[in-house]
């Protein structure tokens, strides 16, 4: 049986979801000869071999030409991969990385959180399976919409390639902090404490922009601050490999990419106590008591002298690979196939 996969996410920034995504599709492609991938006009990634077709584009494609198209393709299996699915579609997986519009009001705008919180119920009730990254986040979508727990599969996320500088791109000692245009990744913390930060020794490197779902949370510029907004892989993961630690110190989140990645690069990682870091990546992140200023700045202290084997990084890092979570997904739409 045929895999539809929706591939929208192929015309918007690869950022966290969307990069899972693309490691999940990139690896379906190698594995199956079945799976079709469909994508509205207009995309921005060209690194699969993509059926363009429709002529909307985003949440009108995917609401309205998508299930259209796949009513002439009844016996396949959508694949959505990206916290979104058609509403009228019930031979369909989805995928729902976390419940972040379900938090706090103030971490997108109106329009957006009320949308998500019609679809995801919707979709989440109507689909053949559920797939999440973390346990954690499988838990909370349980309690929340009260579905049992063998309508959920959880498909963990994995590795990205990663290509640096061999040179920093800094001068002087640096904490990075990415995701700072977005509220929920709570990089005021870190700003407000710019100056006892220095007074450390570090400066701060801020990456990330505005998305038009934020409120509206750009932090002020001020001294000993390098915001360098949106860059492309390559800087991205260079600000990462040559920084003293990543910060990270999120209210919320489904699973944390920018630590795993950190982890693999050998950098030191600081993060804010939640309990899906504690399942994804044990103790090596040095922790701190969530929207603490104190906690925060005792465990940037701490990094100084952070001493993490590398066998106890390649063991965290060796649990998360693209290929094995794309051979357990396989095998549930395998499984799925047999019975429709």
């Amino acid at each position: 049986m045929p895999v539809y996969v929706n591939c929208r996410f192929l015309s918007q920034p690869l950022t966290g979801v969307q990069q899972y995504a693309t490691g999940v599709c990139l690896e379906l492609h190698r594995l199956r000869k079945d799976a079709v991938f469909l994508a509205p006009p207009g995309i921005l990634h060209e690194m699969l071999p993509i059926k363009t077709t429709g002529f909307f584009r985003g949440m009108l494609w995917e609401q309205i030409w998508l299930p259209l198209y796949l009513l002439f393709h009844k016996r396949g299996i959508l694949l959505n991969l990206c916290n979104t699915a058609p509403l009228f579609r019930k031979r369909q997986l989805v995928t729902i990385h976390d419940l972040a519009f379900e938090k706090d009001s103030h971490w997108f705008n109106t329009t957006f959180r009320r949308w998500y919180r019609f679809l995801v119920p919707a979709i989440v009730n109507h689909s053949l399976k559920v797939i999440t990254v973390t346990e954690t986040v499988k838990k909370e979508i349980m309690k929340k919409y009260r579905i049992s727990e063998d309508c959920i599969v959880t498909v963990p996320n994995g590795l990205p390639e990663m290509d640096y500088d061999h040179i920093t791109p800094v001068d002087e000692p640096y904490i990075f902090l990415s995701g700072a245009g977005n509220p929920r990744k709570n990089a005021r913390l870190v700003l407000h404490n710019t100056r006892k930060i220095l007074d450390l020794g570090y400066k701060i490197v801020t990456t990330g922009t505005i998305d038009r779902v934020f409120r509206d949370s750009q932090p002020d510029v001020q001294e000993g601050v390098l915001q360098m907004g949106y860059v492309d892989n390559r800087k991205y993961y260079s600000l990462m490999k040559h920084a003293s630690a990543l910060v990270y110190p999120s209210y919320y989140e489904g699973f944390g990419i920018p630590i795993l990645e950190a982890i693999a690069l050998g950098t030191p990682v600081i993060a804010s106590d939640l309990p899906v870091f504690r399942e994804s990546f044990g103790e090596i992140p040095v922790y701190f008591e969530q929207n603490n200023e104190e906690s925060l700045l005792h465990a940037i202290n701490q990094a100084k002298t952070w001493s993490r084997t590398e066998q106890q990084r390649q063991k965290v890092v060796t649990s998360f690979s693209f290929r094995n979570s794309t051979y357990k997904l396989s095998r549930l739409i395998d499984e799925l196939s047999d019975i429709l």
